[in-house]
């Protein structure tokens, strides 16, 4: 699955509008998350350098995954859409985002990490077996 970002920019994903403040309707609400950003911001000059992502879950509408790298003294935040509901869209995200970032071993390494996670909390064996495979072949270099 290609994902676009911007004008059609072919990489990882597609960002979301950024939302600086909060908004609801009747079946879902915008989380202002400029506090988040704000502290990571602070944070970010006492930190060689990190990387996280945040799954929107808090409001039922969990078709958001942010991205946030802390380096060099600043944070920076990239907004992903899942393209489909739950867990799924999140690693539909994290591996385009690897096909993008071809020599990122550490994303690599952390979506392996995943896989494994998700892996462990599954009850169905095939899809086990699926994560499993897919942990094992991002482990390799």
């Amino acid at each position: 699955m290609t994902i676009t970002r911007g004008a059609g920019r072919s990489i990882a994903a597609s960002p979301a509008r950024t939302c600086s403040r909060s908004s609801c309707s009747r079946t879902f609400c915008y989380i202002d998350a400029r506090n988040l950003r704000w502290a990571l911001d602070r944070l970010a000059v006492y930190l060689e350098d990190a990387r996280l992502f945040v799954r929107s879950t808090g409001d039922a509408d969990d078709r958001w995954l942010d991205e946030y790298t802390l380096a060099e003294g600043c944070a920076e935040v990239r907004r992903w859409h899942c393209p489909e509901p739950g867990w799924p869209g999140v690693f539909t995200v994290y591996e385009a985002l690897v096909r993008a970032r071809p020599d990122d071993r550490e994303l690599r390494r952390f979506v392996a990490f995943a896989h494994r996670e998700r892996a462990a909390h599954r009850g169905d064996a095939g899809l086990v077996r699926e994560h499993l495979a897919r942990a094992a072949a991002l482990d390799e270099p």
